[in-house]
Order: structure tokens, then sequence, then C-alpha cells
């Protein structure tokens, strides 16, 4: 069979495809996308877009199929492999976590670590959500923001490509622009980093697979006036953590080239909405 994993070293439910696939011993070809550089890298994105429509990961094609994200029924399924029964198995990764764990190194790491807790108790406490309550899943997300961190200056989603590019990154800022609206409606965020109150009761309703926002709203093809106009409509009722979404959505649709420009016009539309500045997110 022809398996390719495409994913990038910071996605922890890229790690999650590669364990699935080791524990029932299925070869696979595996890309890591931002660790290659010039024209291996530019190929390996170009595979991957072609194959998935998309810039979020992982990708695994399986003999001209193509699953995106962590989709265990899905991938059972195209792989023939017995539904998913109760038993105890190893949660530990195994080593598949790409070369993430080298580019901290271990002291460090633990800093870093205890920094970024601090942070994200902060923002889910400032952005009405909660937690995952999975520790480990917690670990491994924070753990792939500080990599991006530190590589861009910025914490770029872990699952999805950044292009080192602010202007161009600003929507997937973690807490990115789509996360709101993907707690409210699917009960976490793409990398289940921020969850609602039902998933932590564990509804069954709400669904085992989540599409990437990003890739399907549209948003990035509206001008920055039918957003404002959007956002006018429901000044009153919307909750303040709303707006923080859209004034990052708007400033990266506005000026692409400056950022102290975008955190003007961030300003400039909030006055106009008489929105408090302090929920204005211009970082």
């Amino acid at each position: 069979m022809d398996i390719r994993v495409y994913r990038i070293s910071t996605c922890h439910w890229c790690d999650k495809v590669e364990s699935f696939l080791k524990r029932h011993d299925i070869n696979c070809r595996t890309i890591v996308i931002d660790l290659l550089a010039g024209d291996e890298q530019e190929k390996a994105i170009s595979e991957s877009y072609h194959l998935s429509k998309q810039r979020s990961f992982p990708v695994t094609y399986i003999d001209g199929t193509c699953v995106i994200g962590f989709h265990e029924s899905r991938l059972r399924h195209l792989l023939k492999l017995p539904s998913r029964r109760v038993e105890q198995e190893e949660s530990e990764l195994e080593g598949v976590k790409g070369d993430t764990s080298v580019l901290l190194k271990d002291r460090e790491k633990l800093e870093t670590f205890e920094k970024m807790r601090d942070w994200l108790e902060r923002e889910a406490k400032s952005h009405g959500y909660a937690i995952n309550p999975d520790q480990k899943v917690v670990e491994e997300i924070l753990t792939g923001l500080a990599v991006n961190e530190k590589r861009y200056g910025y914490k770029a989603c872990p699952c999805r490509l950044a292009t080192g590019k602010y202007q161009m990154d600003c929507d997937i800022i973690c807490p990115c622009s789509y996360c709101y609206l993907d707690v409210e409606k699917n009960g976490r965020c793409y990398c289940s980093l921020f969850v609602s109150d039902r998933f932590v009761s564990g509804d069954p309703s709400l669904p085992e697979y989540l599409p990437d926002t990003r890739e399907h709203s549209g948003v990035l093809e509206k001008s920055a006036g039918v957003i404002k106009e959007g956002i006018a409509k429901v000044a009153v009722e919307t909750p303040q953590t709303l707006y923080k979404i859209h004034m990052k959505v708007i400033g990266f649709m506005q000026d692409l080239a400056d950022k102290n420009k975008a955190r003007e016009d961030f300003l400039k539309i909030a006055e106009e909405l008489d929105v408090p500045s302090s929920s204005v997110q211009c970082d």
C-alpha cells in the first residue's frame, strides 16, 4: 500500500496518527514539512495541498484516499482494521514526535512550559474557555506552541503550517481567530487545547472529528467592510471575546504589510463600534 503521512513537528494530532499506524504495524512514509528546506519543502507543501486542499495537518494518504486530521474510524476503515475495542494501550507516543523534543533543551523546555501554562490559564479565563482536562494533550500542544514562538516570535497554531510572516499568520496565532466559534459549536478548538464545559462533561452529541474551520469559513475572501458591518449588527448581543476574533481578522485583511497600521485599524474600528479597547486583541 502507498501510505504517506504529511505532518509538522509541532502537531500532536500528527503524533497520534503515527502512533496509531505504528501500533498496528503499518509501514508508512513520513514527510515532516516544517523540518525540510528550500525546494524539498516547497515540493512537500505542494503535494500535501494538492491532496487535501488544506494547510492543516496531519494529512494521511492511503492508496488514493486522503484523511485529514486524526480521524481514527476513517483510518480503520481504509486500512481494513477491526473496529476500536476497549483495550489497555500504552499512551506514550513511543518516540514518534518528530524532532520537537530536540528543538528545546530539557531545562529550557521545563521553564518554558511553566510560563506557557501560566499564559494558558490567563487566556482561558479571559476568553471564558475551559482547558482540556487531558494533561498529556495540553503538554503536547503547549510544547508545540513554545517551539513556534521560539521559531517565529509568536504562538502560531502547532496544528497548522505557519509561514513565519506575522501578517500572513495572525489569524492562527493562539487562540486563533476560529477558536471561539469552534468551541461554541463543536466543544473544542481545532487543536483541542481550549474546550467547553460540554466537552469536559463528555457530551456525546459533540463530533468525533473536527474539520479545520479556517479552510471552510471563507473569511479571507471577505472585505473588512463586510465584517465590520456584521459586527455592528450584533454589537449589543455579542460577547466581548468575539470582538477579539473579528478585530484580529480585520487587521489581517486591512493591511498585510504593516503590523503597526493593522493595530491602529483595530483600535479605530473598535472606537467606532463603542467596543472597549481592552476587548481588542492587538498582539
